[in-house]
């Protein structure tokens, strides 16, 4: 019994052991288009420094989780700091977060999945970064 107990408490650790190691073999990839100021991957959260006013940020987040089918559960916006809560189409959840710095740069913050995925989440990021300088929304 003492054994079993010992590989139930083993086994969360094992798993996030192996997660981690695929999130950190896929390497880092400057974003696309050059559009984000700064940019890094932390404890399962992809953050960046989008170069454009809170509301362009907004309209690009929106704009690509309706392209990415992404289901709006919840929202969260009171004029200087947003909070969006998806589901996408497999049931993977996908959290974004966004607050305004200066008038002209926003810092956004993704999380795909429970635990993360730095993978999906910078592609999520280079959509919203060629959204915002497509011209559409400026």
């Amino acid at each position: 019994m003492r054994l079993f107990a010992r590989f139930l408490k083993a086994l969360p650790v094992v798993a996030l052991c192996l997660l981690a190691s695929g999130c950190v073999a896929a390497g880092a990839a400057a974003v696309v288009g050059g559009g984000a100021a700064t940019y890094g991957y932390y404890r399962g959260t992809y953050r960046a420094i989008l170069d454009a006013p809170l509301y362009q940020a907004d309209q690009a987040i929106r704009s690509v989780a309706r392209r990415g089918n992404l289901k709006e559960m919840k929202r969260e916006c009171n004029g200087y700091r947003a909070n969006y809560k998806f589901v996408d189409m497999s049931g993977v959840k996908v959290e974004v977060t966004y607050r305004a710095i200066t008038s002209e740069s926003t810092r956004i913050y993704i999380r795909v999945g429970t635990v993360g995925d730095r993978q999906s989440s910078q592609i999520l990021l280079d959509a919203i970064d060629r959204e915002l300088h497509a011209g559409s929304l400026r």
